[in-house]
């Protein structure tokens, strides 16, 4: 049988006044936000001393056709921006999105490193399963190719919505599911290359002052010429490589105007009578 259960937290194995949770044969440490470590025992630097590294690193990039906004750094041919501001994870999903980006994906073990050498405390990353439980999607849509969760991780620990996921910079950067609630450091990341001018659509125009240049994730919206109703999708993304997603919306002249065009053409004034006839019945 059983021995005794032992109740892991009551020596208080926490530091600097973390909250300890029991798990199976072990236990975590829920940090303050100035500490961090595996049992919260490392103090974390002040938030600025975070941007002073971002700006220096900035300066030492290669500079390239493809470069970043001031303020992000390059890797890879994508755009990093380490906010050290803490944030839920909607939250701050949503403040990359301000920026055209979204919270980082991980696709290679190089990408991996680098992300968790900018960090010194836990930080969000885009990974989460807010939609279908255990079906983890990046919020970018980069196709999950790459995982380094921690042993016995994911594991909707509190069974309470663990749908999001952190990066634990003293773990070598392996992930975790937590509670999309906790407030946390985060990382945006964008494409780097930027796309011309969006795709012309046929019997439609765009939306808003049409522009040289667009950055990564810059979305568009096109409306149909009147007298054509839409069909399928109207937006249209910047891809991060720089090229426009192929337009699906499609304008289609609506019957009474394709009547008319041809009664216009033929000048015949039985087929102005038969197009009022019709008009009269569609409007009543």
């Amino acid at each position: 049988s059983d021995g005794p259960h032992v109740d892991v937290c009551s020596s208080d194995p926490c530091a600097n006044g973390a909250t300890c949770v029991e798990r199976e044969d072990s236990f975590t440490c829920l940090c303050l936000p100035s500490y961090g470590g595996e049992r919260c025992e490392i103090g974390r630097p002040h938030p600025w001393a975070t941007w002073v590294l971002t700006a220096f690193l900035l300066l030492g990039d290669a500079v390239d056709e493809q470069t970043c906004e001031e303020g992000w750094i390059k890797f890879q041919g994508s755009c990093y921006l380490h906010v050290p501001k803490r944030e839920t994870w909607l939250d701050a999903e949503q403040h990359c999105r301000s920026f055209n980006g979204h919270l980082v994906s991980i696709v290679t073990p190089e990408e991996q490193h680098f992300v968790n050498s900018h960090a010194e405390d836990y930080q969000w990353i885009g990974l989460n399963d807010k939609m279908v439980e255990n079906d983890f999607r990046w919020t970018d849509a980069t196709p999950l190719q790459y995982v380094n969760w921690r042993p016995n991780q994911p594991d909707n620990y509190f069974n309470s919505g663990e749908d999001c996921v952190v990066m634990i910079w003293h773990g070598n950067g392996q992930w975790n599911d937590v509670p999309c609630n906790y407030h946390l450091p985060f990382t945006c990341k964008k494409g780097s290359a930027l796309c011309g001018p969006p795709p012309e659509v046929e019997n439609a125009r765009m939306y808003g002052n049409r522009k040289e240049r667009y950055q990564a994730n810059s979305v568009i919206r096109y409306r149909c010429h009147e007298g054509f109703t839409q069909r399928r999708s109207p937006v249209v993304r910047c891809l991060p490589d720089g090229r426009w997603e192929k337009p699906q919306v499609e304008c289609c002249e609506l019957e009474l105007f394709s009547v008319a065009r041809l009664c216009f053409s033929f000048k015949s004034s039985l087929c102005f009578k038969t197009l009022s006839r019709s008009a009269h019945r569609h409007s009543s």
